[in-house]
């Protein structure tokens, strides 16, 4: 905060958001959260539809992105459906686009909103398989090994701070797959919450006295195999 500024180094970063990157890599993520925190100035797009027949007229307020889920939904289901062999990712992708397309013609969804991604649908369908979180860029081996630790703590985890990092796992994880299906400045939000998550499970990771009590606990693996990564030296 500007109003804040004294011009003594030693008073001014009592009152920095951000003054513990260890690392370029950790001031660079950094600096791209702070830039997810501008305010981006959207005109607020609405769409009316209006039905008219001989005897009543309907008026409706529509959202372009929750017809695109909706229709998402469904192809999805198609894929998945033994009865409709003739749906796949392939033709599920064009569909999809297609959809978008009609959409834009109408006025209904900007241009640049009107992509998909080639592979939306293998990525959404195989969500289990991340090792680390596919939409944090410059994670590396510190977002892998925080990741690991949330998964450990899915399957088992204390009734102490163990549950808050959980947690918040949890939800950055949600985030990272909205984004497999979010374009535009949907994706924009979503990417910054996510680095905000990020940011706090790693400073637990590091300072948060239960965690590391957990990290230490579980650091002895039966004989014969390895630690798991998040307790492996990850160069943080």
């Amino acid at each position: 905060d500007g109003s804040l500024y004294t011009g003594h180094l030693e008073i001014d970063r009592d009152v920095f958001e951000y003054e513990d990157a260890d690392s370029l890599e950790a001031a660079i993520e950094q600096a791209r959260g702070l830039e997810s925190e501008l305010d981006v100035e959207e005109p607020e797009r609405k769409v009316t539809v209006i039905t008219e027949t001989a005897e009543d007229v309907s008026v409706e307020e529509v959202d372009a992105q929750m017809l695109i889920a909706g229709w998402e939904r469904t192809l999805r289901g198609l894929i998945e459906s033994r009865h409709h062999p003739e749906v796949d990712e392939v033709t599920a992708t064009h569909a999809l686009q297609g959809y978008k397309v009609a959409l834009t013609d109408l006025g209904m969804l900007p241009e640049d909103e009107c992509y998909t991604l080639p592979d939306v649908f293998r990525r959404c369908a195989e969500p289990e398989a991340r090792e680390t979180f596919a939409h944090l860029d410059g994670g590396g081996a510190p977002a892998r090994s925080v990741y690991a630790l949330g998964l450990a703590l899915e399957a088992e985890c204390p009734e102490n701070d163990c549950a808050v990092y959980r947690n918040i796992f949890q939800m950055a994880r949600e985030l990272d797959e909205a984004l497999d299906t979010a374009d535009g400045y949907p994706a924009l939000v979503l990417r910054g919450a996510l680095r905000k998550e990020f940011q706090e499970l790693r400073r637990m990771y590091r300072d948060n006295y239960a965690v590391q009590k957990y990290r230490a606990a579980k650091k002895e693996p039966p004989v014969g195999q390895t630690a798991p990564e998040y307790l492996q030296d990850s160069g943080e």
